[in-house]
């Protein structure tokens, strides 16, 4: 598969630390994708689904929990969709910038080569299925990617179906409901929140518009479950249908395949 044909730089805002951070992303044609803290003398954290420490309102991996990263799920997507699997990512604290709450701006930033050895991805020949009450994500093989995601909060829902057309998701943003913003904050999540990095629904509607898609929070959750599933090297031949999913769902389905 793919490296990086630059070294790249990044900085910004942690999402739910709010912590300044900066690092730089390597061509790495030997190792798979993996993260080194430099703020710490610990060992390299393999981007992979074993390594995932916990899920629930982001994706976090490390090999303690003292040695970890979090957040990585726009980088990790955006990677996949430029077929870079070699890399080396170095941080100076304990999660990825959120950007603008999308991946568009890692996504500008890539420019891939070919590596010297390979990472093989894997399909699933049967049909699979995580669920946690209402929500779940099924998976099985199929010649192309197809995603469909429909989410639903109360009266509001929306959907989208993906075919392969990376340009359509990578812009897409994160979005939290008006009335989660404070139980959030009182958890100390999003401390780095903020109306520029994402969308924020209301009863009344969004916010902070305009929308860049009509359903741009229906393809953020495609956009999230690539990342996810990225952890676990699966290959771009699949069907998957996602209703009311999240990363602690889109992980179990890694886990399985």
């Amino acid at each position: 598969m793919n490296t990086l044909a630059k070294v790249i730089n990044f900085k910004g805002i942690g999402l739910h630390t709010g912590k300044y951070v900066h690092g730089r992303i390597y061509p790495d044609e030997q190792n798979p994708i993996h993260f080194i803290r430099t703020d710490k003398n610990d060992m390299p954290i393999v981007a992979e689904t074993g390594r995932v420490w916990q899920s629930h309102l982001c994706t976090q991996i490390g090999t303690s929990k003292d040695n970890s990263i979090s957040t990585i799920e726009h980088l990790m997507a955006a990677l996949h969709l430029y077929e870079i699997d070699h890399a080396k990512i170095e941080i100076d604290n304990s999660e990825l910038p959120f950007l603008d709450g999308s991946a568009i701006i890692w996504a500008r930033e890539l420019v891939s080569k070919p590596s010297a050895n390979t990472v093989a991805r894997k399909q699933s020949r049967y049909m699979k299925l995580v669920q946690k009450k209402d929500s779940f994500v099924m998976l099985w093989g199929h010649p192309e990617i197809h995603i469909h995601s429909s989410i639903q909060f109360d009266e509001w829902y929306e959907c989208y179906h993906y075919e392969g057309e990376m340009n359509q998701i990578l812009g897409a943003r994160s979005f939290v409901l008006e009335k989660s913003i404070g139980g959030l904050k009182q958890r100390n999540l999003i401390q780095g929140g903020s109306l520029t990095n994402a969308l924020v629904k209301t009863v009344a509607g969004w916010k902070n518009g305009p929308l860049r898609w009509e359903n741009e929070a229906a393809r953020h959750k495609v956009l999230d479950l690539i990342g996810d599933l990225s952890l676990a090297k699966v290959s771009n031949q699949h069907m998957i249908i996602s209703y009311k999913s999240g990363h602690m769902l889109n992980i179990q389905m890694g886990r399985m395949i």
